[in-house]
């Protein structure tokens, strides 16, 4: 049977209806069956009686069992270094995005209305930049609207003023 088997992760055995005899090698535990050959078996003890056997060549699977938890390693290494890569590109792209959304934000709360000084300028073209073009264009026809609000605050006063002025010289 050894002759029969010339690789170690192959096992050749030979099943009787009483015995089992088998080559060395592929101890595992964890075989394939790669060939069953039924052959007939003249039984010694029972005096020239014919008896079916088996002749069952195996191949252990120890080397793929090894291979495939070698793999299995490899895999859950690349897996592991494709989520830090995507950890960190997704931190970048968000600050990326951030920083200026952030800057913008800063800007809008220090807006004054007493003063309106404020300004966006942002030379980017994408929606960031469309809003810090759209926040300034607001702050522009803020400062219009309170130059008109402020004018029209000053007639105010003066016809008050002018009206207080008239009745005190009829009734001075």
């Amino acid at each position: 049977l050894a002759a029969l088997a010339p690789d170690r992760e192959l096992r050749v055995q030979l099943i009787t209806p009483h015995d089992t005899l088998a080559s060395r090698g592929a101890d595992s535990t964890v075989e394939r069956v790669v060939a069953e050959v039924t052959v007939p078996y003249i039984d010694a003890a029972e005096f020239g009686g014919l008896s079916p056997a088996r002749i069952v060549v195996s191949h252990s699977l120890g080397a793929l069992e090894t291979w495939r938890r070698g793999l299995d390693g490899w895999f859950r290494t690349a897996v592991l270094v494709t989520v830090g890569v995507a950890l960190l590109l997704a931190l970048w792209v968000s600050f990326t995005i951030t920083r200026p959304i952030a800057r913008l934000a800063a800007r809008t709360a220090a807006v004054d209305f007493d003063r309106l000084e404020g300004e966006f300028p942002d030379d980017r073209r994408d929606e960031i930049g469309a809003l810090s073009r759209v926040l300034d264009d607001m702050m522009t026809r803020l400062r219009a609207g309170a130059g008109r609000l402020r004018e029209m605050e000053r007639r105010a006063t003066i016809g008050e003023l002018s009206q207080q002025v008239n009745h005190d010289v009829k009734n001075g």
